[in-house]
């Protein structure tokens, strides 16, 4: 136990092998993911690492992308980078509400980092426009996030990989799909549905009651999702698995319009790739 949750030790060499990618060339020399963290975690910042790559470490897969959680203002957080590496300022991305900083010299060469949020600063506006302060807690940040899987924390001071949703390495070992999100969230957020099937399409088992989200939510997520459902596709989802995606998503929805859009959106998305809708087939995880 660490801090309260479950902990675990994992392969120091694939986290050091992380630590040594280049994310801009400053006039000092090159600037590592690791020469970010150390220099957030000297001025007294709490630095997590999230998302896919603690998952990825636990199971041995091939980690893509580093993502950091932190407990202090994203504006602070920049301050200290500023300051850190004089003479570059790679920002690609900066929302100061929503608490979201990507820096570095590319999208594939450059780390996003987020501050830890909580639900209950969420209040009926869409998510983006949501303001969020740090709240410095784990408990509460996970319930930010989509499934138990994805809510391991490798904390960069203690290099141990936190636990602190119940569960969760069960469901990854099981390639178990299992909704964690706070219904706060789910209610401002249309991404769930889409997030379901991106996973499907990766070989995880959606629970039962993941599987009565899509049932109860899918045509209002892909209508929600319109504006920017084709950019989505296109970036989150290879030519090969978009038709396992549909096959997933289009069997909950009954809006003819949602169909026209999922259809629409993933033709667009495709970018040239041929696609063409699958056919129908038996719907999974329905009660008899």
């Amino acid at each position: 136990m660490l801090d309260g949750y479950t902990s675990y030790d994992i392969d120091q060499a694939g986290v050091d092998a992380c630590m040594e990618r280049t994310l801009v060339e400053a006039p000092s020399g090159a600037v590592r993911i690791g020469d970010v963290i150390n220099r957030l975690q000297e001025a007294g910042v709490r630095v997590f690492i999230s998302g896919g790559a603690p998952r990825d470490w636990l199971s041995g897969a091939r980690v893509k992308d580093i993502d950091l959680s932190i407990d202090c203002p994203i504006q602070r957080c920049h301050a200290i980078l500023q300051e850190s590496f004089p003479g570059v300022d790679p920002v690609l991305i900066k929302l100061e509400g929503f608490g979201v900083l990507r820096w570095g010299r590319s999208a594939d060469e450059s780390l996003d980092i987020s501050i830890l949020r909580s639900p209950e600063a969420i209040e009926g506006r869409p998510l983006s426009q949501t303001q969020f302060q740090p709240s410095g807690s784990l408990l509460a940040d996970f319930q930010m996030k989509d499934f138990s899987i994805n809510v391991f924390y490798y904390d960069c001071l203690k290099k141990k990989v936190l636990e602190p949703c119940e569960g969760s390495l069960e469901d990854l070992r099981a390639r178990r799909l299992r909704l964690i999100s706070h219904p706060k969230k789910l209610a401002v957020d249309f991404r769930a549905s889409l997030r379901i099937a991106q996973f499907f399409s990766r070989g995880y088992t959606p629970v039962q009651a993941t599987w009565d989200y899509l049932e109860r939510h899918a045509d209002r997520d892909i209508l929600g999702m319109e504006p920017m459902l084709a950019g989505w596709i296109g970036e989150h989802l290879p030519p090969e698995v978009r038709q396992s995606f549909h096959e997933c998503v289009g069997r909950f929805l009954r809006e003819p319009r949602a169909r026209e859009v999922l259809s629409l959106a993933l033709a667009e998305g495709s970018r040239g790739q041929a696609w063409s809708p699958p056919g129908p087939s038996r719907e999974p995880g329905r009660r008899a």
